[in-house]
């Protein structure tokens, strides 16, 4: 699963650790033949369902927002969403300009047409 996130996003080789936690966080989340009545592992582990509302492609194009932005500067930075950190609750993203990885809690998605 990790190389085809990194395959399918088109994203540097480099990512390779935060594609391998996105893939594990999927993995924990997806019904196994090794566990009875179609559970989960984190349903077996935590005893509830998970949660998978904020699941999106890994390596989608996004929008963050800029916390304090100027008046006339940007009020957003161009990213692209690597993983889901649950400790703290928020989404890893990954700005191409920075070659950096970090959490944050606010971002809005952008659809390819």
């Amino acid at each position: 699963m990790t190389r085809a996130f990194l395959i399918s996003s088109g994203l540097p080789k480099y990512l390779w650790a935060e594609a391998h936690r996105h893939a594990e966080w999927v993995y924990n989340r997806t019904p196994t033949k090794a566990i009875p009545s179609g559970k989960t592992p984190f349903e077996m582990a935590t005893g509830r369902k998970p949660n998978i509302s904020g699941l999106r492609p890994w390596g989608c194009h996004c929008w963050v927002r800029v916390k304090t932005p100027e008046k006339l500067g940007e009020h957003a930075v161009e990213a692209h969403f690597v993983g889901i950190d649950t400790e703290p609750k928020g989404w890893r993203i990954y700005w191409p300009g920075k070659r950096r990885a970090a959490l944050n809690v606010m971002f809005t998605l952008t659809r390819k047409t």
